[in-house]
């Protein structure tokens, strides 16, 4: 254990140095669209009984991921540069499991380091470490999975004792109270066991996987009845009706071994761009770009497949056939938790090739160490495998480095704008009464937000909705006086215009005057409560003409 935790803490501080370096300014970046909800719904839990972490609001439950984004709530508030480093410490915790996991699995440190840099430095998986919405459920899941096996690995008894069954369940449930690939474990125990530990399979662990499954049936018992506690109804779009699932099934693998190999976007744009020189009418017979997208990965899957094979016949590597079982099973898996999230996937987003990023980079880092290693008969072949294999290992670091680069400048940019949005608001109007409506308009016609990918309609930058955030500044501090505000996503959208009072309060954002002037007189509210700011695009920030603003309303 002392040895094991030595080599932890030391790959730990390796790994850490490397990707701080590869994401210098991300700590300057800010939140970005899920995280207001996020903390919009931990003001709201203020209000609430402390168990309300185990009703879940729509299809996931993750009481565990609820509970560490709250405690890092009342610690660090919305200073999002804490949770930018807690973001990596989990993160480089994980590709710290990946090493260990992968030298016990293959016996080589060479492969071992390859596929745990590979993996830190997988930009085609880039929100797991960029995205703060990501790191509490997503990348802390992932973790508790690698460890599962990292301890079941060390078991070198072939009957589990007590303790041990007793510490694997809890790092399952500790998995499935983060997110649903928790129950990964299920299908990959029994894989992991028949590859690498078939002596655990005896009538002596007999008690303890009765046990097991007891203790996974009845959390599954508790899961579903929690669903029931949620009253409220959950929108199509988040509701697990299965549609699409065949088609993710058989297309998922595929697009897991090729995504995190190739950027998404490189297949698609060159796809897009040769099909439409070659037939010019293609679009013409498709409601979307999702069939030459998929012919796109199948291509290069096809290449990938028979370099492989080629790889095979020619190399020969031994002990494979374990692994390779090992990670089918983890890769179908996966592809099955995923299929039934009720829509066609084609391409898939950079969250969800993480699980699916150890089993393809493993395979990977064994193919890239077994040409680097390999012993020809002729020395003009062995240097063109050792070759190759640096070769292929400096592009995919590469193109990584890139995509890591590209996220984490635009999260540095973005990041600067929104902490000069609200220092300017807080020095302009520095509290919040308990009956305010915003109103917001530019200087001039809007145009600068097109540079962050948001529209000209927002006003601001922000892909969430600027009036439940700017709520959300002043709430903190006052989380029980705003918490009963944060429902049904009050002016979550983008583009969200709204007004709620509840008791003695009131808020309302505005960017439309019309909507506004509906609202005063519908609800019979004195135009003496409207906060109006005009901002300034060149640098983000506000003017109050709210006395000015006041006199041009019709409410009568």
């Amino acid at each position: 254990m002392i040895s094991l935790l030595r080599k932890f803490l030391f790959v730990f501080f390796i790994f850490f140095l490397i990707i701080f370096v590869v994401t210098y300014g991300l700590l300057r970046g800010y939140f970005q669209q899920d995280e207001w909800l996020g903390i919009a719904l931990t003001i709201k839990a203020f209000s609430l009984p402390w168990w309300d972490i185990f009703v879940p609001g729509n299809l996931h439950f993750s009481p565990l991921g609820q509970a560490i984004w709250r405690s890092m709530y009342n610690v660090f508030e919305l200073r999002a540069e804490y949770y930018f480093i807690a973001q990596l410490i989990v993160h480089v915790s994980t590709s710290t499991l990946v090493y260990i996991l992968t030298e016990r699995l293959t016996k080589k440190k060479g492969v071992a380091a390859i596929t745990g840099l590979l993996f830190l430095l997988n930009g085609r998986a880039h929100q797991a470490f960029t995205h703060l919405a990501i790191f509490h459920v997503t990348t802390t899941a992932m973790m508790f999975i690698l460890l599962f096996f990292v301890y079941l690995s060390g078991l070198k008894e072939y009957v589990i004792r007590a303790g041990q069954g007793l510490m694997l369940f809890l790092i399952f449930l500790a998995a499935v109270c983060t997110r649903e690939e928790g129950y990964m474990l299920i299908p990959l125990f029994a894989a992991y066991l028949w590859c690498f530990d078939r002596k655990k399979i005896s009538w002596q662990n007999a008690k303890f996987y009765s046990l097991f499954t007891l203790g996974v049936g009845a959390f599954t018992a508790f899961r579903l009845f929690a669903q029931t506690l949620y009253t409220t109804p959950i929108p199509i779009q988040y509701q697990v009706t299965g549609a699409g699932a065949e088609y993710n099934i058989v297309t998922l693998p595929f697009k897991f071994i090729v995504q995190n190999l190739i950027y998404s976007e490189r297949i698609g744009l060159f796809m897009l761009a040769n099909t439409q020189k070659l037939y010019p009418a293609i679009e013409s017979f498709f409601t979307s770009h999702a069939p030459m997208y998929d012919a796109g990965f199948f291509y290069v899957y096809s290449v990938i497949a028979s370099v492989a094979a080629l790889w095979l016949w020619l190399v020969r590597p031994k002990g494979l056939e374990p692994l390779a079982l090992f990670f089918a099973v983890w890769i179908m898996t996966n592809a099955a938790v995923l299929a039934f999230v009720g829509r066609h996937i084609s391409v898939l987003e950079p969250r969800y090739l993480y699980y699916s990023a150890f089993p393809v980079l493993c395979m990977t880092g064994v193919f890239i160490h077994s040409l680097f290693t390999y012993k020809g008969k002729m020395r003009i072949v062995e240097l063109g495998t050792k070759a190759f294999s640096v070769a292929l290992l400096v592009a995919l670091l590469l193109t990584s480095f890139q995509e890591i680069r590209d996220v984490v400048n635009k999260q540095y940019r973005d990041g600067v704008a929104k902490k000069q949005i609200f220092s300017s608001l807080m020095k302009v109007h520095p509290e919040l009464s308990d009956n305010t409506i915003f109103y917001l308009q530019c200087s001039k016609p809007c145009y600068r937000n097109r540079e962050f990918g948001a529209d000209v309609r927002n006003i601001l930058p922000f892909s969430s909705g600027p009036g439940m955030i700017f709520l959300v500044h002043y709430a903190v501090g006052q989380e029980k006086k705003w918490g009963d505000f944060f429902t049904q996503t009050f002016l979550f959208d983008t583009y969200a215009e709204d007004y709620k009072k509840i008791g003695n309060r009131s808020f309302g954002y505005f960017t439309t005057k019309e909507k506004l002037e509906k609202t005063l007189r519908d609800n019979n509210l004195s135009e003496d409560i409207v906060v109006a700011l005009e901002v300034n695009e060149q640098d983000y920030t506000f003017t109050d003409i709210s006395e000015s603003f006041r006199k041009t309303l019709t409410i009568n």
